[in-house]
């Protein structure tokens, strides 16, 4: 086996334990990204979009950071960087295989729960369902949610005045 099997299978096993070890990479990365977004948003008082590459350099940069202030060689600092930049390269092109990031923790509970709902009640939920569900007292709160899931494509909406007038995935309530 040549060296660069031997680095990729390495490099591989290495990801596979610290994904066990700290959970999954991309995910990690949308959070992080959000949180920062919020709170550079809240600081300046406008809207704030941070790429989504910023954590895997944050943390290739931290990492590398660690190795400039140690005195010894240590091995599982490089692995880390290789690690970080492989993880990065991956995200990068699932992103743009995706043209899109993942959904929210609260997206996800809100396509949820309208699925459920409408195969339950074959009707979709009001504005006021949905935001007890997701535990906000703002309807608006539960329009925005519902926007980014349109611009998904995840859900439709007739917009003609109905109350209960979402659809998923193109199928009439």
């Amino acid at each position: 086996m040549n060296d660069n099997v031997k680095f990729i299978n390495e490099l591989e096993r290495l990801l596979n334990q610290k994904q066990n070890d700290y959970g999954d990479f991309d995910h990690t990365s949308y959070v992080m990204v959000g949180i920062l977004e919020k709170y550079l948003s809240v600081y300046n008082n406008v809207e704030v979009k941070v790429p989504l590459k910023v954590f895997g350099l944050f943390m290739i940069f931290l990492k590398c950071w660690r190795v400039m202030q140690s005195k010894e060689y240590k091995k599982d600092n490089f692995d880390d960087i290789n690690g970080y930049t492989e993880l990065l390269r991956r995200l990068v092109i699932n992103e743009q295989k995706r043209g899109k990031r993942p959904m929210t923790p609260k997206m996800l509970k809100l396509l949820q729960f309208i699925k459920n709902y409408t195969k339950k009640n074959k009707y979709s939920p009001t504005f006021s369902e949905m935001a007890l569900e997701l535990g906000y007292k703002s309807k608006n709160s539960v329009s925005s949610l519902l926007k980014k899931l349109e611009e998904r494509d995840e859900i439709k909406r007739n917009y003609a005045g109905y109350s209960r007038n979402i659809e998923i995935n193109g199928q009439s309530n």
